[in-house]
């Protein structure tokens, strides 16, 4: 958004339609340090989410988060992990067809590309290749919101208002 309001700027400089003393070169200093902060922030960005969320495996599920939490019930010595049956031939025949799930990083980069080339539709459809417990925790923890009227869009919250 800022990145974009300095560009506008900018051909109004080149245009001629700003004061003499914003020069055009002010205008182009200034996005290049804007990039370079964003370039920073993104790689620090991936490099936090690879490190402690990373990219789900073809077998992760939904059924994967309750027995994440099954086996921290096992670590207090509650509950016992229930054992893995193998695949069966129709599972396997139906998983094949699924798309590879992407990873937190993904989404997060897809929602903040999205809110910026166009501010007008800010939501993302979702599909089958986004893990569902990133979602969840992308809406619980407030950084993204589904739409009112159609539960398979998010967009990211508006943190400027």
């Amino acid at each position: 958004m800022l990145k974009s309001a300095l560009e506008t700027r900018l051909d109004a400089a080149e245009a001629g339609e700003l004061e003499p003393s914003q020069s055009s070169s002010e205008v182009r200093a200034r996005t290049k340090v804007i990039a370079e902060s964003n370039r920073k922030l993104m790689a620090s960005m991936a490099s936090f989410m690879s490190k402690y969320f990373p990219p789900p495996s073809p077998d992760d599920d939904e059924s994967d988060a309750t027995a994440s939490t099954s086996s921290s019930k096992k670590a207090a010595g509650k509950q016992k992990e229930p054992q893995r049956q193998p695949k069966g031939a129709i599972t396997q025949f139906f998983a094949r067809d699924r798309p590879a799930l992407r990873s937190l990083n993904d989404l997060l980069e897809d929602l903040m590309n999205k809110c910026m080339t166009s501010p007008h539709d800010p939501y993302i459809t979702l599909d089958d290749s986004h893990w569902p417990p990133y979602i969840e925790l992308i809406v619980r923890s407030g950084i993204g919101m589904r739409h009112p009227h159609i539960p398979r869009k998010l967009k990211l919250t508006d943190f400027h208002q």
